[in-house]
């Protein structure tokens, strides 16, 4: 019995031995090949946050450059992004759209750039809350926007007297000498809805004789020689006067002045001993 499966064993292996070589003829077949291909995508930049803390007013009749900053990731690199095609804009219901004239960039990490906008503002601006807009691209064109944030600005609170002295030249006893004018504008952002003037008498510059504020009268359409009294060191409100703001006439007002001269003073330079008032009001 031991014989018998010692040879059924040894023949086994032999064919075993045999058929290995066998399989691995015959999976030599003949050879060929394919392409691999990988397509990886753009990714868009990211605003990830607006400077919302940033308040100023304008400047005094005038222009004024203020600096806003975002930062822009982009998961392709800082490389991609266009910083010649980010931008910002400033909006307000009513108002002119103020845009960025350059922006660039601050600092940058290897995928995020923090990038710096001036906007030019203007006087008569708005006062309260404006949006940020701001905008991204790269270089292969994707874009992205952000608007969550606010710009605060502030009051402007401004007036600019052109002309600022009056002149007249008359004899005693004459009436409705002048007309004297000035001007004056509004050179902030506030819409006022009236004025009000504080006059001052007139003294002698070698006499004791003086005119009253009350012998003057002003109006703001020239001509008629007529027009409102005004007072000693006392507010007169003049009548439809307003400033609004804004460029043009619509932030500009002329008042003209007259004067009755007294009669029996002396031949002499009146002048106030203190500068008259104007107060723009109702804002």
């Amino acid at each position: 019995m031991e014989k018998k499966s010692l040879s059924i064993l040894i023949f086994l292996a032999t064919i075993i031995a045999i058929t290995i070589p066998l399989a691995m003829l015959t999976s030599g077949a003949a050879t060929d090949n394919f392409d691999t291909n990988v397509s990886v995508g753009n990714t868009a930049p990211v605003i990830n946050w607006v400077n919302d803390s940033v308040g100023l007013s304008p400047n005094e009749g005038s222009t004024r450059i203020i600096q806003i900053q975002m930062n822009v990731t982009d998961d392709n690199g800082v490389s991609d992004i266009n910083t010649s095609d980010c931008y910002m804009n400033l909006t307000k219901s009513g108002e002119t759209t103020r845009t960025s004239n350059i922006c660039y960039s601050t600092s940058n990490t290897s995928n995020t750039q923090w990038i710096e906008c001036n906007i030019t503002i203007y006087w008569y601006e708005k006062p309260g809350e404006w949006v940020i807009t701001a905008y991204a691209t790269d270089d292969a064109g994707s874009t992205d926007t952000n608007d969550t944030s606010n710009f605060t600005m502030g009051d402007a609170d401004y007036i600019d007297v052109i002309n600022a002295s009056i002149t007249f030249s008359g004899s005693p006893g004459d009436a409705n000498v002048g007309p004297s004018n000035i001007i004056i504008n509004n050179t902030g952002n506030q819409n006022y809805t009236g004025i009000d003037l504080t006059a001052q008498n007139l003294t002698g510059a070698s006499s004791s004789d003086n005119i009253g504020a009350s012998q003057f009268t002003v109006n703001i359409t020239d001509g008629s020689g007529n027009g409102q009294s005004l007072s000693h060191n006392s507010a007169v409100s003049i009548t439809s006067a307003v400033l609004n703001r804004g460029p043009g006439a619509s932030g500009e007002e002329e008042l003209f002045f007259y004067v009755d001269i007294p009669s029996g003073i002396a031949n002499d330079e009146y002048s106030a001993g203190s500068n008259w008032l104007i107060d723009p009001t109702g804002n």
